[in-house]
C-alpha cells in the first residue's frame, strides 16, 4: 500500500527475514557439500527460525494489509 509508513516498514521487516532464511539455507548447503554434519545440524535450527521469522512476516503483512487496507488478494505463494 503507498504512502502508509506500516506497511513499509513489514515489508521491510519481511525483506530482512527472507534474505537470512535464504543466505542461510546457502550456508547449510555448503556444510552438506562439505560433509561437515555438526555444522549441518547447528544450521537446521537456524533454517527453522529463519522459516518462522519470514512466516511471521509474511502474516503480519497479510494482517495488517487485510485488516487496515481492505485487502485480501494473497501476494504471496505457500
Amino acid at each position: 500500500m503507498r504512502d502508509c509508513p506500516e506497511c513499509e516498514r513489514l515489508w521491510q521487516d519481511y525483506t530482512y527475514a527472507t534474505h537470512q532464511h535464504i543466505a542461510i539455507i546457502g550456508k547449510r548447503r555448503i556444510a552438506q557439500l562439505q560433509g561437515n554434519k555438526e555444522s549441518e545440524r547447528d544450521l537446521d535450527a537456524k533454517v527453522k527460525a529463519a522459516e518462522t521469522a519470514r512466516t511471521v512476516a509474511r502474516n503480519a503483512i497479510r494482517e495488517h494489509e487485510a485488516v487496515l487496507h481492505g485487502e485480501t488478494a494473497d501476494r504471496f505463494p505457500e
